[in-house]
């Protein structure tokens, strides 16, 4: 079987040496700063931290800290639990759902939380109307908040949320950071600044922040909860993967996220740091435009789908950093089906089916795929792969490779003039609606739906599946969608992603959730 070497590889040795030496620990703010301090080293600057608006894991995992919803998940695990809700109630209808709050939570600015303060921060998003609507550029949220009907106050510590329609797999929406409650005082006099200068309850509190450069958390001492550990977290952009691993190396930060495959030997082998890996719930794969007349022909989509040599993927590329996909739903969910259409390394049956399909010579194509990106891995590298294993079955295509934003910005665009686009998707919690609606349901395009597929039976097994409470049931009809969607191939699914933290041998009481947002901090501790 072919081995791919990964041209990362020889970046990391050219280097190494010269970049070992170059981040010595110092007195700077930039240095470890003390037993009180934690300093992360993560992989991009996070633009805004108001939470209704945030994108990307780098950004979430930095705005839990300051922002709390009413439910979030375990430290250790993608299961629901409760936090600024402790408790709930669902009416027997389904459509009620009603949360009573903690009592005795002040934001950071001292004001009381209440359930006036939950209704004013989703309404901000959810309504055009509201006076502060045209505060924010709402991303994701909106989306997940599509079935909330009205936020009803009950008393101060009571809210209702009323649905449109039954949801069974709401909490899981709800715990994401993007549902993060604000101060309504802090909010209403910022407004479009509010990103700069964020308000929540959580464990911290922002103290500095110059753009950029590095971020600062310090700990919150009026905190409802378990008061943090560090006095101080400090958020440090270092987009360049050598730059992170040698000052990880050299004391200069405590933590590293994420660390790419080549560095991971670099790390486990110095007596100083060592590895966190965790299983996660990211998918990375190809999404196929569905509008181009070539991929609404099935076997055309199931050619490609045997064309690519995914072991050899994760093998030599991701250096055993994930595990084969076989399908959208994760191997750890409840909703994932064992039986549903594979897709191995076979060329041949490749070439017969595209023979069959009507193109015994090929055809020629464009593949895009970003620089790098939240859960992209390494995009560029994976997609040289993939073209490389197209053009094996005669399959010609033209690889354009974009920075982030750009490729972000491009990819949602309705006019959508790419062939075949890598993308990820992380699933927060192990409820299959939240990896399976999103990407799957028609109307959900451009974005995320980014192949534009529609199947009325697909859309209305999603819907069937959210009116259902009892799990074994919803199994059932979630592992009748993953068998269409195998079977019609929209897409080319890659790998699941292993999350991968790099700390220093003395740092203790960290922790990665496989949802790759929840990096546990609370706990960490110098000795």
């Amino acid at each position: 079987m072919k081995r791919y070497l990964s041209p990362y590889r020889t970046r990391w040795i050219l280097l190494a040496s010269v970049l070992a030496g170059a981040f010595l620990p110092t007195e700077s703010g930039y240095a470890q700063g003390g037993n009180d301090t934690i300093v992360v080293a993560h992989e991009a600057a996070v633009p805004n931290l108001d939470p209704a608006q945030a994108l990307g894991l780098h950004s979430l995992r930095v705005i839990r800290f300051i922002s709390e919803g009413l439910v979030t998940t375990k430290k250790d695990e993608p299961e629901v639990s409760p936090l600024l809700a402790k408790s709930w109630d669902i009416s027997p209808n389904g459509l009620e759902w009603t949360f009573h709050l903690q009592e005795n939570v002040r934001f950071h600015d001292g004001e009381p939380l209440t359930a006036e303060a939950v209704k004013y921060s989703y309404e901000r998003f959810m309504d055009p109307k509201h006076p502060e609507y045209k505060c924010g550029k709402w991303t994701f949220v909106v989306g997940y908040a599509r079935p909330i009907k009205r936020i009803d106050v009950v008393n101060a510590h009571t809210v209702k949320l009323v649905l449109h329609y039954k949801h069974a797999g709401f909490l899981g929406y709800l715990s994401n950071v993007n549902f993060g409650i604000v101060s309504p005082k802090a909010a209403k006099q910022s407004c479009n600044d509010f990103g700069s200068k964020p308000v929540g309850t959580g464990p911290y509190r922002l103290e500095t922040w110059q753009r950029g450069v590095k971020l600062s958390l310090i700990r919150n001492e009026h905190y409802w909860g378990k008061k943090g550990a560090p006095k101080r977290i400090i958020f440090r952009p270092v987009p360049e993967e050598q730059t992170r691993v040698a000052e990880l190396l050299s004391g200069g930060v405590d933590v590293i996220v994420p660390v790419f495959p080549d560095s991971i030997p670099q790390v486990e082998k110095n007596k100083d740091t060592r590895i966190i890996k965790v299983p996660g719930l990211t998918i990375w794969y190809v999404a196929l435009n569905l509008d181009r007349k070539i991929f609404q022909n099935q076997k055309v989509r199931q050619a490609l789908n045997y064309a690519i040599d995914r072991e050899a993927i994760v093998r030599d590329v991701l250096k055993n950093t994930g595990i084969v996909a076989t399908q959208a739903v994760h191997p750890s969910s409840w909703g994932h089906n064992p039986n549903a259409r594979k897709y191995p390394y076979d060329p041949e049956r490749a070439k017969k089916l595209l023979a069959e399909a009507g193109f015994p010579n090929g055809f020629s194509l464009k593949l895009w795929a970003p620089t790098s990106g939240s859960g992209m891995q390494l995009p560029k590298e994976m997609a040289q792969v993939i073209q490389a294993n197209l053009a094996a079955i005669g399959v010609q295509t033209k690889l354009e490779v974009f920075e982030w934003g750009t490729y972000l910005a491009k990819v949602r665009e309705k006019q959508r003039s790419f062939d075949m686009a890598a993308m990820s998707w992380y699933q927060k919690v192990r409820d299959p609606d939240v990896t399976l609606y999103p990407l799957f349901y028609s109307k959900n395009v451009p974005f995320v739906n980014l192949m534009k597929y529609n199947n009325p039976e697909v859309d209305r097994l999603l819907g069937e599946a959210r009116e259902v409470f009892d799990e074994g049931k919803r199994k059932v009809i979630y592992q009748k969608i993953v068998e269409i969607v195998n079977e019609e191939v929209p897409w080319i699914p890659i790998d699941h992603q292993y999350e991968v933290v790099g700390v220093r041998a003395n740092v203790h009481g960290v922790s990665m959730n496989p949802n790759g947002w929840l990096l546990s901090l609370e706990d960490a501790y110098k000795k």
